[in-house]
């Protein structure tokens, strides 16, 4: 069996970025230990957003991207501090706080102001261009596998209704999880993780137990997770695979009932609390008096003549 798998959740880099990430390799090895839990974090959350870089390069190719935005926000930092005193901005008794007056400390201050402002202006910016390079390369891994569990999440309920579907018309274990990872084009992310189990017994020579156990590790999803646990306990036990996923259909069904509920209470609470404001305000606009008449101007009585 030959599956069409879609790499598109993977690394897009450019080859130019693999040799970025070469390059700053020895950096990394200076500053990351191979125990490091950073470095462990941001491997699970590479194979959890299915993006096919070692964490090794991943994280060189960031400290590059920090490296080169930092000195970019550096030069701009350097040109800033310049710019402040070659325009008057700055001047020698507001860095100090007080009047400097004349002599050796006046003389020693004139040579410094400006080389010291100028170099702590690019350190600064240098420092915000890295943290903004490197922390924006090392969140994109941590944004993916986010969203592929919210989607996971939003999918599992309907998988597991196909597979006990499966199991209805007679399907054995493997080919529920053979048709599961066949069906991405309906249910998505779902049907990838179960790709993965499938690619494992296929490509690398892996028994399907060890392939779910596992893709229970690495899936973002912890319902996913939880649910391929369980599958694999029955699997293990040669126990009744129609019977769990028809438990597990109307665990899930009642979960999604249960959230939908809570979501739909929690707009009637906002639209609850979007009247009362909205009528607030159309009492005070009422109780507003009319324009040139003030609390002690007297009303004028009208007199009727016959």
């Amino acid at each position: 069996m030959s599956l069409k798998t879609n790499t598109s959740g993977g690394s897009t880099m450019s080859a130019s970025s693999d040799a970025l990430g070469d390059y700053f390799y020895p950096l990394y090895d200076r500053l990351f230990d191979e125990d490091s839990e950073f470095v462990a974090d941001v491997e699970t959350k590479l194979s959890q957003a299915r993006m096919t870089d070692t964490v090794e390069l991943y994280l060189s190719r960031s400290l590059g991207i920090g490296m080169i935005s930092g000195l970019s926000l550096w030069l701009i930092g350097l040109l800033l501090g310049y710019g402040l005193f070659a325009l008057g901005i700055l001047s020698n008794e507001p860095i100090i706080g007080m009047p400097v007056g004349q002599g050796l400390l006046l003389t020693i201050i004139e040579m410094l102001r400006v080389p010291a402002i100028v170099f702590f202006s690019g350190l600064l910016f240098g420092s915000i261009g890295f943290v903004i390079g490197f922390g924006s390369m090392v969140a994109v891994p941590y944004s993916r596998a986010s969203t592929r569990k919210r989607e996971i999440n939003m999918l599992l309920t309907d998988s597991v209704s196909f597979m006990y579907a499966l199991s209805v018309g007679g399907l054995n274990q493997l080919e529920i999880i053979e048709a599961m990872a066949q069906a991405d084009d309906t249910y998505g992310e779902v049907a990838k993780e179960f790709q993965s189990i499938v690619k494992e017994t296929e490509y690398f020579d892996i028994d399907y137990r060890t392939a779910i156990r596992k893709q229970a590790l690495e899936t973002p999803s912890d319902d996913l997770s939880q649910f391929l646990t369980y599958m694999l306990s029955i699997v293990n036990s040669g126990g009744d695979m129609q019977s769990f996923l028809e438990d597990k259909k109307e665990k899930h069904m009642r979960t999604a009932k249960q959230e939908q509920e809570l979501t739909l209470e929690t707009l009637e609470l906002f639209g609850e609390m979007y009247m009362t404001l909205s009528a607030g305000r159309g009492r005070r606009r009422g109780r507003r008096r009319p324009a040139g008449r003030t609390a002690n101007t007297p009303r004028r009585s009208r007199r009727l003549t016959v």
